[in-house]
Protein backbone atom coordinates (compact mmCIF):
# COMPACT_ATOMS: atom_id res chain seq x y z
CA UNK A 1 0.00 0.00 0.00
CA UNK A 2 1.20 3.50 -0.79
CA UNK A 3 2.13 5.65 2.19
CA UNK A 4 -0.04 8.44 0.75
CA UNK A 5 -3.64 8.60 1.99
CA UNK A 6 -6.59 10.86 1.16
CA UNK A 7 -8.18 12.83 3.99
CA UNK A 8 -11.73 14.20 3.90
CA UNK A 9 -11.86 16.64 6.81
CA UNK A 10 -11.82 20.08 5.23
CA UNK A 11 -14.74 21.67 3.41
CA UNK A 12 -18.27 22.83 4.10
CA UNK A 13 -21.67 21.12 3.92
CA UNK A 14 -22.40 22.25 0.35
CA UNK A 15 -23.31 20.14 -2.67
CA UNK A 16 -20.43 21.90 -4.46
CA UNK A 17 -17.84 20.58 -2.02
CA UNK A 18 -19.42 17.11 -2.13
CA UNK A 19 -19.13 17.14 -5.92
CA UNK A 20 -15.45 18.07 -5.63
CA UNK A 21 -14.82 15.32 -3.12
CA UNK A 22 -16.53 12.67 -5.23
CA UNK A 23 -14.48 13.64 -8.27
CA UNK A 24 -11.26 13.61 -6.26
CA UNK A 25 -12.07 10.27 -4.57
CA UNK A 26 -12.69 8.62 -7.93
CA UNK A 27 -9.57 10.13 -9.49
CA UNK A 28 -7.41 8.94 -6.61
CA UNK A 29 -8.84 5.43 -6.40
CA UNK A 30 -8.36 4.94 -10.13
CA UNK A 31 -4.72 6.02 -9.86
CA UNK A 32 -3.37 4.18 -6.87
CA UNK A 33 -4.76 5.81 -3.73
CA UNK A 34 -5.64 2.85 -1.54
CA UNK A 35 -6.38 4.50 1.81
CA UNK A 36 -9.14 7.01 2.56
CA UNK A 37 -9.58 8.54 6.00
CA UNK A 38 -12.83 10.07 7.21
CA UNK A 39 -15.06 10.40 10.30
CA UNK A 40 -18.77 10.20 10.96
CA UNK A 41 -18.82 13.89 11.92
CA UNK A 42 -16.69 15.23 9.03
CA UNK A 43 -18.68 17.88 7.16
CA UNK A 44 -21.81 16.84 9.03
CA UNK A 45 -21.64 13.22 7.77
CA UNK A 46 -21.28 14.33 4.15
CA UNK A 47 -17.69 13.10 3.73
CA UNK A 48 -18.69 9.51 4.50
CA UNK A 49 -21.69 9.83 2.20
CA UNK A 50 -19.46 11.11 -0.60
CA UNK A 51 -17.27 8.02 -0.27
CA UNK A 52 -20.46 5.95 -0.44
CA UNK A 53 -21.32 7.51 -3.79
CA UNK A 54 -18.02 6.48 -5.37
CA UNK A 55 -16.38 3.42 -3.80
CA UNK A 56 -19.30 0.92 -4.13
CA UNK A 57 -19.85 1.94 -7.75
CA UNK A 58 -16.20 1.34 -8.67
CA UNK A 59 -16.36 -2.04 -6.93
CA UNK A 60 -19.59 -2.95 -8.77
CA UNK A 61 -17.95 -1.94 -12.06
CA UNK A 62 -15.07 -4.33 -11.34
CA UNK A 63 -12.49 -1.54 -11.27
CA UNK A 64 -11.60 -2.20 -7.63
CA UNK A 65 -11.98 -4.92 -5.06
CA UNK A 66 -13.17 -3.92 -1.61
CA UNK A 67 -10.17 -5.65 -0.02
CA UNK A 68 -7.80 -3.45 -2.02
CA UNK A 69 -8.98 -0.26 -0.28
CA UNK A 70 -8.46 0.62 3.37
CA UNK A 71 -11.18 2.78 4.89
CA UNK A 72 -10.61 4.39 8.27
CA UNK A 73 -13.27 6.36 10.09
CA UNK A 74 -13.85 7.72 13.58
CA UNK A 75 -16.42 8.33 16.30
CA UNK A 76 -16.45 10.06 19.65
CA UNK A 77 -18.02 13.44 18.92
CA UNK A 78 -21.79 13.69 18.67
CA UNK A 79 -22.24 14.58 14.99
CA UNK A 80 -24.69 16.80 13.21
CA UNK A 81 -26.28 16.14 9.83
CA UNK A 82 -25.01 18.53 7.16
CA UNK A 83 -27.67 17.58 4.63
CA UNK A 84 -30.63 17.95 6.99
CA UNK A 85 -28.91 20.90 8.73
CA UNK A 86 -29.38 19.06 12.01
CA UNK A 87 -27.09 20.61 14.65
CA UNK A 88 -25.13 18.25 16.96
CA UNK A 89 -27.10 19.38 20.03
CA UNK A 90 -30.36 18.52 18.27
CA UNK A 91 -28.97 15.24 16.92
CA UNK A 92 -27.86 14.32 20.43
CA UNK A 93 -31.32 14.91 21.85
CA UNK A 94 -33.28 13.22 19.07
CA UNK A 95 -31.04 10.23 18.32
CA UNK A 96 -29.48 9.45 21.69
CA UNK A 97 -31.19 11.05 24.69
CA UNK A 98 -34.79 10.61 23.56
CA UNK A 99 -34.10 7.01 22.50
CA UNK A 100 -32.29 6.11 25.72
CA UNK A 101 -29.02 5.17 23.99
CA UNK A 102 -27.21 7.78 26.10
CA UNK A 103 -27.92 9.92 29.13
CA UNK A 104 -26.59 13.40 29.72
CA UNK A 105 -24.21 11.86 32.29
CA UNK A 106 -22.47 10.09 29.39
CA UNK A 107 -21.65 13.41 27.75
CA UNK A 108 -18.88 15.90 28.43
CA UNK A 109 -18.40 19.15 26.55
CA UNK A 110 -14.91 20.35 25.67
CA UNK A 111 -14.13 23.11 23.16
CA UNK A 112 -17.82 23.09 22.24
CA UNK A 113 -17.70 19.40 21.26
CA UNK A 114 -20.00 16.84 22.87
CA UNK A 115 -17.92 13.78 23.75
CA UNK A 116 -18.60 10.26 24.96
CA UNK A 117 -16.81 6.95 25.50
CA UNK A 118 -20.04 4.99 25.96
CA UNK A 119 -19.92 1.85 23.76
CA UNK A 120 -23.60 2.28 22.86
CA UNK A 121 -22.73 5.43 20.95
CA UNK A 122 -19.92 3.70 19.07
CA UNK A 123 -22.27 0.87 18.13
CA UNK A 124 -24.67 3.40 16.62
CA UNK A 125 -21.88 5.35 14.93
CA UNK A 126 -20.30 2.29 13.31
CA UNK A 127 -23.61 1.25 11.77
CA UNK A 128 -24.14 4.82 10.58
CA UNK A 129 -20.71 4.81 8.90
CA UNK A 130 -21.41 1.47 7.21
CA UNK A 131 -24.70 2.81 5.89
CA UNK A 132 -23.15 6.07 4.70
CA UNK A 133 -20.32 4.39 2.79
CA UNK A 134 -22.39 1.39 1.69
CA UNK A 135 -19.76 -1.10 2.82
CA UNK A 136 -19.92 -4.27 4.90
CA UNK A 137 -16.96 -3.62 7.17
CA UNK A 138 -14.59 -0.88 8.31
CA UNK A 139 -10.84 -1.52 8.15
CA UNK A 140 -9.86 0.86 10.97
CA UNK A 141 -12.24 2.46 13.45
CA UNK A 142 -10.77 5.21 15.61
CA UNK A 143 -11.77 6.69 18.94
CA UNK A 144 -11.79 10.34 17.92
CA UNK A 145 -9.62 12.68 20.04
CA UNK A 146 -10.13 10.86 23.35
CA UNK A 147 -7.75 13.30 25.01
CA UNK A 148 -10.58 15.82 25.21
CA UNK A 149 -12.61 13.37 27.28
CA UNK A 150 -9.59 12.53 29.45
CA UNK A 151 -9.09 16.20 30.25
CA UNK A 152 -12.66 16.35 31.55
CA UNK A 153 -12.77 13.16 33.64
CA UNK A 154 -9.16 12.63 34.76
CA UNK A 155 -6.62 9.82 34.45
CA UNK A 156 -8.17 7.00 36.44
CA UNK A 157 -11.70 7.39 35.10
CA UNK A 158 -10.39 7.69 31.55
CA UNK A 159 -8.27 4.53 31.52
CA UNK A 160 -11.00 2.61 33.36
CA UNK A 161 -13.53 3.67 30.73
CA UNK A 162 -11.37 2.15 27.98
CA UNK A 163 -12.01 -1.40 29.20
CA UNK A 164 -15.75 -1.62 28.29
CA UNK A 165 -15.09 0.26 25.06
CA UNK A 166 -12.28 -2.13 24.08
CA UNK A 167 -14.53 -5.09 25.00
CA UNK A 168 -17.10 -3.67 22.58
CA UNK A 169 -14.50 -3.23 19.83
CA UNK A 170 -13.20 -6.77 20.24
CA UNK A 171 -16.76 -8.05 19.88
CA UNK A 172 -17.17 -6.08 16.64
CA UNK A 173 -13.87 -7.47 15.35
CA UNK A 174 -15.06 -11.00 16.09
CA UNK A 175 -18.27 -10.24 14.19
CA UNK A 176 -16.29 -8.96 11.20
CA UNK A 177 -17.85 -5.50 11.37
CA UNK A 178 -14.47 -3.85 11.87
CA UNK A 179 -11.00 -5.24 11.24
CA UNK A 180 -8.95 -3.16 13.69
CA UNK A 181 -9.33 -0.13 15.93
CA UNK A 182 -7.24 2.61 17.49
CA UNK A 183 -7.08 6.25 18.55
CA UNK A 184 -7.07 9.30 16.26
CA UNK A 185 -5.62 12.14 18.29
CA UNK A 186 -4.49 15.74 18.17
CA UNK A 187 -1.53 16.44 20.45
CA UNK A 188 -1.81 13.95 23.29
CA UNK A 189 0.84 11.30 22.71
CA UNK A 190 3.51 13.98 22.26
CA UNK A 191 2.49 16.12 25.26
CA UNK A 192 4.37 16.05 28.58
CA UNK A 193 3.18 13.34 30.95
CA UNK A 194 1.78 15.84 33.46
CA UNK A 195 -0.44 17.53 30.85
CA UNK A 196 -4.16 16.78 31.41
CA UNK A 197 -4.51 15.70 27.77
CA UNK A 198 -1.49 13.40 27.75
CA UNK A 199 -2.32 9.77 26.97
CA UNK A 200 0.08 6.95 27.81
CA UNK A 201 0.38 4.41 25.04
CA UNK A 202 1.68 1.88 27.55
CA UNK A 203 -1.45 2.21 29.68
CA UNK A 204 -3.72 2.06 26.63
CA UNK A 205 -2.14 -1.16 25.41
CA UNK A 206 -2.25 -2.65 28.91
CA UNK A 207 -6.01 -2.14 28.88
CA UNK A 208 -6.29 -3.70 25.43
CA UNK A 209 -4.23 -6.72 26.50
CA UNK A 210 -6.36 -7.12 29.63
CA UNK A 211 -9.41 -7.44 27.39
CA UNK A 212 -7.75 -9.70 24.82
CA UNK A 213 -4.07 -10.72 24.72
CA UNK A 214 -4.42 -10.83 20.93
CA UNK A 215 -6.31 -7.55 20.74
CA UNK A 216 -7.01 -5.63 17.52
CA UNK A 217 -5.93 -2.22 18.83
CA UNK A 218 -3.45 -1.65 16.02
CA UNK A 219 -3.52 2.00 15.00
CA UNK A 220 -2.83 5.51 16.20
CA UNK A 221 -3.15 8.79 14.35
CA UNK A 222 -1.31 11.95 15.37
CA UNK A 223 -0.36 15.31 13.81
CA UNK A 224 3.05 15.32 12.20
CA UNK A 225 4.94 17.47 9.74
CA UNK A 226 8.18 19.42 9.58
CA UNK A 227 6.74 22.09 11.90
CA UNK A 228 4.74 19.86 14.26
CA UNK A 229 7.47 17.25 14.70
CA UNK A 230 7.35 16.60 18.47
CA UNK A 231 6.23 13.01 17.88
CA UNK A 232 9.73 12.33 16.52
CA UNK A 233 11.80 14.72 18.60
CA UNK A 234 10.35 14.79 22.13
CA UNK A 235 10.45 11.84 24.54
CA UNK A 236 6.96 11.93 26.09
CA UNK A 237 6.11 8.23 26.36
CA UNK A 238 7.36 5.77 28.97
CA UNK A 239 7.45 2.00 28.47
CA UNK A 240 8.77 -0.16 31.30
CA UNK A 241 10.52 2.89 32.76
CA UNK A 242 12.28 3.83 29.51
CA UNK A 243 11.53 7.15 27.77
CA UNK A 244 10.57 7.19 24.09
CA UNK A 245 9.20 9.57 21.52
CA UNK A 246 5.60 8.93 20.47
CA UNK A 247 6.75 7.39 17.19
CA UNK A 248 9.30 5.18 18.91
CA UNK A 249 6.76 4.03 21.49
CA UNK A 250 4.19 3.23 18.82
CA UNK A 251 6.64 1.05 16.94
CA UNK A 252 7.83 -0.68 20.12
CA UNK A 253 4.20 -1.55 20.86
CA UNK A 254 3.60 -2.82 17.33
CA UNK A 255 1.24 -0.06 16.20
CA UNK A 256 0.58 1.33 12.73
CA UNK A 257 1.13 5.11 12.69
CA UNK A 258 -0.91 7.47 10.52
CA UNK A 259 -0.11 11.17 10.43
CA UNK A 260 -2.63 13.97 10.03
CA UNK A 261 -1.86 17.60 9.27
CA UNK A 262 0.84 16.16 7.06
CA UNK A 263 1.31 19.38 5.06
CA UNK A 264 0.39 21.60 8.02
CA UNK A 265 -3.24 21.83 6.84
CA UNK A 266 -2.24 23.78 3.76
CA UNK A 267 -0.79 26.67 5.71
CA UNK A 268 2.35 26.44 3.59
CA UNK A 269 2.59 26.61 -0.18
CA UNK A 270 4.96 25.67 -2.94
CA UNK A 271 8.29 24.31 -1.71
CA UNK A 272 7.09 24.03 1.90
CA UNK A 273 4.56 21.37 0.90
CA UNK A 274 7.36 19.32 -0.62
CA UNK A 275 9.34 19.72 2.58
CA UNK A 276 6.47 18.39 4.69
CA UNK A 277 5.88 15.44 2.37
CA UNK A 278 9.59 14.61 2.25
CA UNK A 279 9.77 14.82 6.04
CA UNK A 280 6.94 12.28 6.42
CA UNK A 281 8.46 10.00 3.78
CA UNK A 282 11.80 10.07 5.57
CA UNK A 283 10.36 8.87 8.89
CA UNK A 284 10.48 5.08 8.97
CA UNK A 285 8.00 4.99 11.86
CA UNK A 286 5.32 6.73 9.76
CA UNK A 287 3.24 4.16 7.90
CA UNK A 288 0.47 6.34 6.44
CA UNK A 289 0.56 10.05 5.57
CA UNK A 290 -2.91 11.60 5.33
CA UNK A 291 -3.39 14.71 3.19
CA UNK A 292 -6.75 16.39 2.66
CA UNK A 293 -7.44 16.43 -1.08
CA UNK A 294 -10.88 17.85 -1.81
CA UNK A 295 -9.97 18.98 -5.32
CA UNK A 296 -8.62 16.91 -8.17
CA UNK A 297 -5.91 19.48 -8.89
CA UNK A 298 -4.62 19.11 -5.33
CA UNK A 299 -4.79 15.33 -5.65
CA UNK A 300 -2.73 15.46 -8.86
CA UNK A 301 -0.17 17.82 -7.32
CA UNK A 302 0.28 15.86 -4.11
CA UNK A 303 0.46 12.51 -5.89
CA UNK A 304 3.04 13.92 -8.29
CA UNK A 305 5.18 15.32 -5.45
CA UNK A 306 4.87 12.13 -3.44
CA UNK A 307 5.74 9.85 -6.36
CA UNK A 308 8.75 11.97 -7.32
CA UNK A 309 10.11 12.21 -3.77
CA UNK A 310 9.56 8.55 -3.01
CA UNK A 311 11.12 7.44 -6.30
CA UNK A 312 7.97 5.92 -7.78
Amino acid sequence: MSKLSMGTYLGDFSDEDSSKYRESIEYGLLRGIRHIDTAVNYRGMRSERDIGQVLPRLIDEGVLRREDVIISTKAGFIPGDGELMFKPVDYLQAKFIDTGILTMEDIDINEGLRLTLNPSFYDYAIQLSLDHMKIDYIDVHYIHEPELKKEMIGDEAFYASLKPLFEFYEKKVAEGVIKTYGMATWHCFELDEDHPRHISLERVIKQARAVNPHHAFRHIMLPFNKVMNQAATKKTQTIEGQAYTALEAAKKLGLVVSTSGSINRGQDIDKAIEDHIQYNISQEEVDIMIIGMKQVDHMKENMSIFNRLSGK
